[in-house]
């Protein structure tokens, strides 16, 4: 098993969290 280092669990976290935010902006203007 290959160990997950925590910069790159964060950046796939960030990124998971602004994609939401994004797909929910969107679909509260639409």
């Amino acid at each position: 098993m290959q160990k997950i280092n925590f910069r790159e669990y964060l950046a796939v976290a960030t990124a998971l969290v602004i994609i939401v935010a994004f797909i929910h902006q969107w679909v509260l203007t639409f």
